[in-house]
């Protein structure tokens, strides 16, 4: 009697293959590491004990009014204004992923309306 082969979809030819390519892998885990990053953002700020973002502080601030550099409070440092640059960037990437996926929904559905 012959062997029976089953026929792979493409969805289970794509998974196979992308479990073998290890950078394919690196690069889902670390957008998934930033995507949960830009949607925890009030709780990772909260568990550090970092400065809300848009917190004014002065102190943090030389005598010249310059931002002085990394410190306990302020990992990353100051901005101008005294704000703390690591919150400004952790909150940042709600942008950034907010930007990112209009984009691509733009780039997806808009093709299809507009005829060139």
């Amino acid at each position: 009697m012959p062997e029976v082969v089953s026929a792979r979809t493409p969805t289970e030819l794509f998974w196979r293959r992308f479990r073998k390519d290890r950078v394919a892998v690196a690069s889902l885990a670390f957008i998934g590491f930033l995507v949960l990053v830009a949607l925890l953002a009030p709780v990772i700020v909260d568990v550090f004990g970092l400065p809300d973002p848009n917190k004014f502080d002065s102190n943090a601030l030389d005598e010249a009014g310059l931002p002085a550099g990394p410190s306990v409070e302020h990992p990353l440092g100051v901005d101008g204004l005294g704000r703390d640059v690591l919150s400004h960037t952790i909150y940042g990437s709600r942008v950034a992923l907010i930007v990112a996926l209009a984009s691509a929904l733009v780039a997806t559905t808009l093709p299809r309306y507009v005829r060139l």
